[in-house]
Order: C-alpha cells, then sequence, then structure tokens
C-alpha cells in the first residue's frame, strides 16, 4: 500500500497545487476511486481498454492540446462504468471520507493519522 508521502514524493506538483490539506484529501478520493473499481469487478486493464475505445471513437473531436484531465473527465461522465459511477469528489467528501471504518480500511497505517488530524479540525469546525 502507498502512503500520502510516497505519493506526494512521486507527484511534487500535487502537492504544491493543492497545499497539504486539499492533498490529502485528493489521494483518499483517488484512492477511492480505485477501491471502488475493483469493488465493481474493474481492473486497470479493462479501464485501459475502456479509454483506448472512447479515445478512438472521438478521436476526430479532441483538440490536438487537449488536457489529457479533460478528455478523461469526458470519458467518466460518458458511461465509463457502463451506467454506474463513483462518487464525485465532494459526495466522496460528505460521506466515506467521513466513515473512519471505511477510510481505515482504505489507508495505510502511516496516512491514519492525517487523516484523525484533519476530521478533527473539521468537527471542530
Amino acid at each position: 500500500m502507498t502512503s500520502f508521502n510516497v505519493f506526494v514524493t512521486r507527484n511534487p506538483k500535487f502537492l504544491a497545487y493543492f497545499g497539504h490539506e486539499k492533498a490529502f484529501k485528493h489521494y483518499c478520493w483517488e484512492l477511492y476511486k480505485i477501491d471502488w473499481l475493483f469493488c465493481h469487478g474493474y481492473t486497470p486493464k479493462n479501464m485501459l481498454q475502456k479509454l483506448v475505445s472512447y479515445v478512438t471513437a472521438i478521436k476526430d473531436d479532441i483538440d490536438t492540446d487537449a488536457d489529457p484531465d479533460d478528455v478523461i473527465d469526458g470519458w467518466e461522465s460518458d458511461d465509463a462504468m457502463d451506467g454506474s459511477c463513483y462518487a464525485c469528489y465532494a459526495e466522496f467528501l460528505d460521506s466515506e471520507f467521513r466513515n473512519p471504518d471505511y477510510m481505515k480500511k482504505l489507508l495505510a497505517p502511516e496516512d491514519l493519522i492525517t487523516y484523525k488530524t484533519i476530521r478533527n479540525m473539521e468537527d471542530k469546525g
């Protein structure tokens, strides 16, 4: 299991762009999406095949300078998972992120301290 510290070491722009708390929440959301996909029977290979098929189908409509994130966002919203989809970021923060039992299963042990700290700050408002 990869920890948040390893993730931001490999992706330094992520931390610089979001700041620590928001970067951690986005990291948790990314882990949640992977967990959701596996729980619904998808593998990385399935998802790559679906993405390649999507890009092939819309290749004439894609600007050569298109942001890859925009292409992936379009794919997700155009039925990437056969009619079902994981929660959006805001829904994740309101539901799964607030569930300590779920987050304990999702996160590496060293990330639980950061999670608990952020949740305690949120609860104190």
